[in-house]
């Protein structure tokens, strides 16, 4: 097996790239192939921010125009502060024609203007629903009604 080989990355990241040996099912080693750190192609080092944070800088890094999308409980990094970043920048995307599929549990989320929400009952039934009348909403405006009720009945 072939050693990666160090090579000079682009002035002013501070990061080598590592040209990488690519064997193709079959042939021969094909050289020259280079992968980039993840500086450029995501704002910076993921290891230097929280997971809320790396979230946000892959939404406005990675995500561009006519996207698809589909994110599986993108909520569980963020503060509520940053579930609102995260709404704008889905705000902004769909207008420019990008469309998202989301497993949520995130009312703040849910609240994209346009949105069609849909909510998978026990039984497995698809339903449509208004925001209003979707589950984490309603649980949501409760808790926040009454946060000392919430204790006793977990």
């Amino acid at each position: 097996m072939r050693r990666a080989r160090r090579c000079p990355g682009r002035p002013g990241t501070g990061r080598a790239r590592t040209r990488l040996p690519v064997r193709p099912a079959g042939g021969a080693a094909v050289t020259g192939v280079r992968r980039a750190g993840p500086t450029a192609s995501f704002g910076g080092l993921p290891h230097e921010r929280s997971h809320g944070e790396s979230f946000l800088a892959l939404l406005d890094h990675r995500f561009g125009p006519r996207g698809l999308y589909l994110l599986d409980e993108s909520e569980a990094a963020l503060s509520v502060t940053g579930a609102m970043a995260v709404l704008g920048r889905m705000a902004d995307l769909t207008a420019q024609g990008c469309q998202f599929v989301v497993a949520i549990h995130s009312p703040s989320l849910l609240a994209l203007p346009g949105a069609t929400i849909l909510e998978i009952d026990d039984d497995g039934t698809i339903r449509r629903t208004s925001y209003d009348g979707a589950g984490p909403v309603g649980l949501t405006r409760a808790f926040l009604t009454d946060p000392d009720a919430f204790p006793r009945h977990l």
